[in-house]
């Protein structure tokens, strides 16, 4: 594929505790049609309340509180210049509503058809609240993260995928980090967030998760850290790292408290929150060395429903931009973004560089772009292609 990334090592193989519940892979099929029916084994109440997910009416809120910071955090963490985030095993679509929100396009991924029907109600509504057409922006995809529908498969699209209380799920962890990672366009990261962790022996955590699986059925199988991190770099990925979550109120005479004490030992042996990043190709572009100052030049008709917009860029970064490479390894463009009644949406057109462009040059960049739906206020920017969009635009007027 033309975005996979080869793993730069193997890691050895692994020796040690995996997970709570070792091969079951082998019972893929019988783990799915659990997780497709899960939504009809809940009571009316419960089933209900997915609408309402993740409120929590106990005293203290801690559910809430909890699953609103993980989003939060790991939005600010990720750092995205706009795309598309894949949230994975997303359930109601609660977070694909906080990704909607902020102008992201997300595709739901969930095996049970009957939990897609409740995120695109729950969205549906967020939409009419909001007067934002979120829906335009959201794609709802039957599957799992093992069994990716076609169109999917080693498409490179998405800037990060996003596991929320969701990877103990995973059936075949070997097979759905190697997808998650072609699902990634090259520096995309995975990021797993309210993810309980394995200590062997625990017998509190193990009961419950007994409990759950007699119950509904579904897989409840978190992993021991160490073969977390194996999976994942084993499939390629690298800068595995693992992380605190932490928020809260804290009295100015606490001000010395280390992050550790805060947590407590309780919190970072009970937790697997983590993020790792798919290798970048060679030649690929670096979002934060890479920047233009944009001025427009000359904005006229070039025939019925098209425009053709000439900005002059300077490059101020410190990347050099290719004129003619391939998708992901620094080719740079001219992009336009105009304006639907559900947000931003891509003139579906590029302006090309008649030349490389090395830090601190400038050129004039052309391009003819077809309007279709999409009316004022317009924006020009540059775009690595196959990796992100310049931070920096500018008003087409």
């Amino acid at each position: 594929m033309e975005n996979e990334a080869t793993p730069p090592h193997r890691p050895a193989p692994f020796e040690g505790p995996r997970r709570y519940v070792a091969q079951s892979h082998a019972r893929y099929q019988e783990l799915v049609a659990a997780a497709e029916a899960y939504t009809w084994k809940l009571s009316p109440e419960h089933r209900t309340g997915l609408l309402l997910k993740p409120l929590d009416a106990v005293r203290g809120h801690a559910h809430y509180f909890r699953a609103i910071y993980n989003a939060l955090n790991i939005i600010q963490k990720l750092d995205l210049p706009g795309g598309t985030i894949v949230d994975a095993g997303a359930g109601p679509g609660w977070l694909a509503e906080q990704f909607l929100m902020i102008g992201y396009r997300v595709i739901l991924l969930e095996p049970s058809q009957d939990m897609l029907d409740i995120a695109k109600q729950r969205i549906e509504r967020a939409s009419t609240k909001w007067d934002i057409d979120m829906l335009a922006r959201a794609e709802f995809a039957k599957g799992t993260i093992e069994d990716l529908p076609p169109h999917l498969q080693g498409s490179g699209c998405a800037q990060a995928v996003v596991f929320h209380e969701a990877w103990h799920h995973v059936i075949d962890e070997h097979r759905a980090a190697r997808n998650v990672l072609n699902l990634l366009a090259p520096g995309g990261r995975i990021a797993v967030l309210g993810e309980g962790r394995w200590n062997p022996g625990d017998r509190s955590l193990e009961d419950q998760l007994d409990l759950e699986m007699a119950t509904y059925g579904t897989l409840e199988s978190p992993f021991t850290r160490e073969y977390m991190d194996h999976v994942l770099r084993e499939a390629g990925f690298a800068e595995v790292d693992f992380f605190h979550s932490l928020n809260g109120i804290f009295s100015a005479s606490e001000g010395r408290r280390t992050i550790e004490d805060v947590v407590g030992d309780g919190h970072e042996r009970g937790w697997n929150n983590c993020l790792a990043r798919k290798p970048r190709l060679a030649g690929e572009l670096e979002p934060d060395a890479t920047h233009a100052r944009l001025q427009v030049a000359e904005v006229v008709a070039s025939g019925e429903g098209m425009i053709r917009v000439s900005i002059r860029a300077e490059n101020t970064g410190q990347t050099i931009w290719r004129a003619r490479a391939e998708r992901g390894q620094g080719l740079v463009t001219m992009g336009m973004l105009g304006t639907l009644a559900s947000g931003e949406v891509e003139l579906m057109a590029r302006g090309t560089l008649e030349r490389d462009v090395a830090p601190g040059e400038s050129l004039i960049i052309i391009g003819d772009f077809p309007l279709g739906e999409a009316s004022a206020p317009f924006h020009a920017s540059l775009v690595a292609e196959g990796s992100f969009w310049f931070r920096e635009r500018i008003r087409v007027e």
